[in-house]
């Protein structure tokens, strides 16, 4: 039997667009998201903002064996959005983490209201930079309506491709 190691970053944009979504970010996480991780395997949460254009991304648990309850005590306390969105900066940055990283599949889940606001190509750095790395993105707010939350959350992390999925409020 082959034991397969998996890695995953969680970014989280904090930014101005996330500010009436973060209700809704911390429910997905907490409900639809964490409790169908292994935490016995590699798994980070980072936050990311931008102020004047300087991208801050901010280790909220460093890549390795979190526990399901630190995990769940930091989205339960995410910081109160404000700021620029960095989006491609944020990427480019966990890729280049990643590389790092001992794993068999590395995967990315950016969790975002969907817009770069400091001039970077997310896209792009998905294309060229991810060296086998799978991308997924969660839109928050964006255009699906609320009753797919719990389908949706399962299938992300259930799935082995890249996808958008896109979860709105209200």
């Amino acid at each position: 039997t082959i034991i397969m190691k998996n890695a995953i970053d969680f970014l989280i944009d904090i930014s101005d667009k996330m500010d009436k979504k973060l209700t809704i970010t911390q429910t997905i996480l907490q409900n639809e998201i964490i409790p169908y991780l292994n935490f016995d395997e590699n798994i980070g949460m980072r936050t990311f903002l931008s102020v004047v254009k300087n991208p801050i991304v901010i280790n909220s648990l460093d890549m390795g064996l979190n526990t399901k309850s630190d995990f769940m005590q930091k989205a339960g306390s995410l910081p109160f959005p404000n700021g620029g969105s960095p989006i491609g900066y944020t990427i480019k940055e966990s890729l280049k983490s990643l590389r790092n990283v001992d794993a068999d599949c590395k995967r990315i889940v950016l969790v975002t209201a969907g817009e770069e606001t400091d001039g970077g190509n997310y896209e792009y750095e998905i294309e060229h930079g991810h060296e086998g790395v799978q991308v997924n993105i969660i839109g928050i707010g964006i255009n699906e309506s609320d009753k797919k939350i719990a389908a949706l959350g399962q299938e992300i992390l259930q799935k082995r491709r890249s996808k958008t999925i896109n979860y709105r409020s209200g």
